[in-house]
């Protein structure tokens, strides 16, 4: 758990910023005549300034806050597309088993720790996306993969919310709706545009499969500044 810093008053920061150049000058143009020395004038100017930067900030009035246990949601994206359901040269499951298994039951593994930390939010998406109570149960049964969809529909449910990051489980094949990854990195790039209600957030992506699509999904990590895995 990070601690943030915020300043508690933050309306004071463009006046005290210039109230700080000011004072600056005038300490600038006074020790020029009253101190020839350029080390010692230096010197008695820097000491002078820290000074003043600390009553300033006295100003701003930093506060320090960490956030509570289960104060921030995780969201976590299955793909449900039947397209899961080949099993890749050399490899004994398919890729829905293998997702299946990585996923597996929500009270145990590393989901349970991090339920600990994070409210989890679980979702599957084929053509739609659903929330769901655990993934263990998914049937892989899904006609499409619409990424762009589901991506764009997780931004508008938690719109204002508290979500901290997006773990995405997929074999990156759009298929459906928005297909092009251009128009999918945007998506990504404007829900986390500073000022937005979710810029905070963390897209990680985890790919399947031998010809899963690689480069889509970094490239969408690199967008939520996470990180891409092979699985």
């Amino acid at each position: 758990m990070f601690t943030n810093i915020s300043l508690t008053g933050a309306e004071w920061l463009w006046p005290a910023l210039g109230l700080f150049a000011a004072i600056t000058a005038m300490l600038v143009w006074s020790y020029r005549v009253r101190v020839p020395q350029p080390g010692l004038r230096a010197a008695c100017i820097g000491l002078k300034l820290l000074g003043v930067a600390l009553l300033l900030l006295c100003l701003l009035n930093p506060a320090t806050s960490k956030p509570k246990p289960g104060a921030n949601f995780l969201a976590i994206m299955a793909d449900n597309s039947r397209g899961l359901n080949v099993t890749d040269h050399n490899a004994t499951k398919t890729r829905a088993e293998t997702l299946r298994d990585l996923l597996g039951k929500a009270d145990d593994g590393w989901q349970k720790s991090s339920s600990e930390i994070f409210q989890l939010r679980r979702y599957a998406f084929d053509a739609h996306l659903r929330q769901v109570g655990e993934f263990h149960s998914l049937r892989f049964d899904g006609n499409a993969s619409a990424m762009h969809g589901a991506l764009d529909r997780l931004a508008g449910r938690f719109s204002g919310q508290p979500l901290a990051g997006v773990l995405l489980f997929t074999d990156g094949i759009a298929n459906a709706g928005v297909t092009c990854p251009e128009q999918l990195r945007k998506l990504v790039g404007e829900n986390l545009a500073a000022g937005t209600s979710l810029a905070g957030l963390t897209l990680s992506t985890f790919g399947f499969g031998t010809d899963h699509s690689s480069d889509l999904l970094v490239s969408l990590a690199a967008c939520g500044r996470g990180t891409y895995s092979f699985i």
